[in-house]
């Protein structure tokens, strides 16, 4: 789960479609954007620390799980700008359960919150009014929040991983992305990359975004 092998899948659906030409545009697309982000936090003065968690119907405000070292996840917070703190304690190959005593060990400066079959709004909720977080700096911050999701969540290994490398890293480093204007990347990106025109965008895909992102 890296951008290389993402632009690998690409030039292989270049080729079985016989497009390399689009394949070698749709990775020029993501390299210059992976680029621009690199470039603005290269000189930031730190990195704050991150913590990635999925919140299902199993867990309780007291446990979620992390997901391991080597998925997109810790590439993105890393590329960003931050860092993850959570890598050196889950090099599984899936989503380990960690407990709030873990969590307050690692004492995240911001808290991103992802749940695939329910509300990441409302899990992020959730944790920030929970006593046992509020000991963390995020908690203590409202620095917990929900990760974006249009028809699926922006962490994933999914061709949203660039919308969620940007968000993340103007959200870590508003003071090096101060353009930064999530319409109008999203809006890039249904147009670039499918074809969409602004209006389609506009009242299918935002709306979907702002719901995803409310009370952040």
């Amino acid at each position: 789960e890296t951008p290389e092998s993402y632009y690998a899948d690409v030039r292989t659906l270049g080729e079985l479609f016989r497009q390399p030409e689009r394949a070698a545009e749709v990775i020029r697309w993501y390299e210059s954007r992976v680029a621009t982000v690199q470039a603005a936090v290269s000189g930031a003065p730190g990195r704050p620390s991150v913590l990635v968690v999925q919140v299902t119907g199993k867990e309780t405000d007291l446990a979620v799980t992390v997901p391991p070292a080597s998925w997109i996840q810790a590439r993105m917070v890393e590329t960003a700008g931050g860092n993850a703190v959570w890598v050196a304690e889950n090099r599984t190959t899936g989503w380990l359960k960690v407990g709030i005593e873990q969590i307050v060990s690692w004492n995240p400066e911001h808290v991103f919150v992802v749940s695939y079959a329910s509300s990441a709004v409302e899990a992020a909720t959730r944790l920030a009014a929970s006593p046992a977080w509020q000991a963390t700096r995020a908690g203590r911050t409202g620095a917990i929040r929900p990760f974006p999701a249009d028809l699926v969540s922006w962490d994933q290994s999914d061709a949203r991983w660039i919308l969620g490398l940007e968000w993340l890293a103007a959200t870590l480093h508003p003071d090096r992305f101060p353009g930064f204007e999530l319409r109008a990347e999203v809006t890039a990106f249904y147009h670039d990359l499918y074809g969409l025109e602004p209006a389609a965008i506009e009242s299918l895909i935002l709306p979907r975004i702002a719901r995803a992102m409310e009370n952040r």
